[in-house]
């Protein structure tokens, strides 16, 4: 598979041809040539701006602004079967206590939540590791996202599931019958477009820790992480794990596109198995590979996914990449259902 970059540091000039820099499956990436030429020869907008970080007008910003203050003062919850104003979590709640529970993050668009299936899929393999009970089915489940999102009348959303092994007395050993917590709420998307990074140096990914695999709701490395970026004035933070191998960033998976290919840390360097992440394994050929910071330094281009989508890296450590929009907004759009 070929992706553009292939070893060379510049930029891809508007309207160049770049069908002949591609070699890839016919399943995947054929498509999103296509797609690609199609925007740099007539000008076409990408198919989904929230992908690419299009900014609105200022006055379409204070608009946005006012609706989402109102929607956040009467945004209401479902919790444990029933939809309520905020949830009243026990004090002796395990996720509260110990982080002990899971959670996942889903975008909602187009009247539904995307990739449904596999998040809940996800979330039942690890509650099944953790030895949570799980009761809702995911009809019910699939219902209280819907109700979260209809109260407050968002088109689009970041929804939150959360579960925890509910409350215990104090200790570590979970109780013999849990009574699990699970809470679904929504809010907007998080703000788009690209973004700086740095490598995080003030902790470390634990590829060894079976957290590693799956949605802990303990994400204190992540925490330091992100607390280190801003502080550095970036807006991401890349974690390595405990061999100095890139890992993931503190909140989604990392890609980079070198040489021609589109590459991703394996899970067995601490990658999180990410949703967004498969998919373009799945449909756009992206490689899993061992990557170091020289392959980061190295690459003509570098992008994050999670489920809310694909958002592009312009700087890590002060170092400029080159960002290419109309290939991410392909790549966004063939892993989008």
């Amino acid at each position: 598979m070929r992706f553009p970059g292939g070893g060379g540091r510049r930029r891809h000039r508007a309207g160049a041809a770049l069908g002949d820099q591609f070699l890839c499956n016919r399943v995947g990436w054929e498509w999103c040539r296509a797609s690609v030429g199609k925007i740099r020869r007539h000008g076409a907008a990408p198919p989904d701006r929230h992908q690419l970080g299009a900014s609105p007008p200022a006055g379409a910003r204070l608009a946005v602004h006012s609706r989402t203050s109102e929607r956040r003062r009467a945004m209401r919850v479902w919790c444990n079967g029933a939809m309520r104003e905020g949830a009243a979590i026990e004090p002796g709640d395990r996720g509260f206590t110990l982080g002990d529970g899971l959670f996942e993050t889903l975008r909602w668009a187009d009247g539904a939540a995307r990739h449904l299936d596999r998040h809940l899929a996800r979330l039942r393999a690890g509650a099944a590791f953790l030895g949570i009970p799980l009761r809702w089915s995911d009809a019910e489940l699939g219902a209280a996202m819907a109700a979260v999102v209809r109260e407050p009348g968002l088109e689009e959303a970041a929804i939150r599931l959360s579960l925890s092994r509910g409350p215990s007395a104090r200790g570590l050993l979970p109780p013999s019958e849990p009574r699990p917590t699970v809470v679904v709420s929504a809010g907007p998307l998080p703000p788009a477009g690209s973004a700086t990074a740095i490598v995080a140096r003030s902790t470390r990914r634990n590829e060894y820790s079976p957290l590693s695999r799956i949605k802990s709701l303990c994400y204190l490395d992540n925490v330091i992480a992100a607390r280190e970026a801003a502080e550095c004035g970036a807006d991401q933070a890349l974690l390595l794990n405990t061999a100095g191998r890139l890992a993931e960033s503190a909140a989604a998976n990392l890609f980079l596109v070198s040489a021609g290919e589109l590459l991703t840390p394996p899970v067995s360097d601490g990658a999180l198995p990410g949703i967004a992440r498969q998919l373009l394994i799945e449909r756009c050929g992206a490689i899993e590979r061992p990557l170091d910071v020289e392959a980061l330094i190295s690459a003509d281009h570098a992008f994050l996914s999670n489920s809310l989508g694909l958002r592009a890296l312009n700087r890590i450590d002060g170092r400029t990449l080159a960002v290419d929009e109309p290939l991410l907004s392909a790549l966004a759009t063939r892993i989008d259902r």
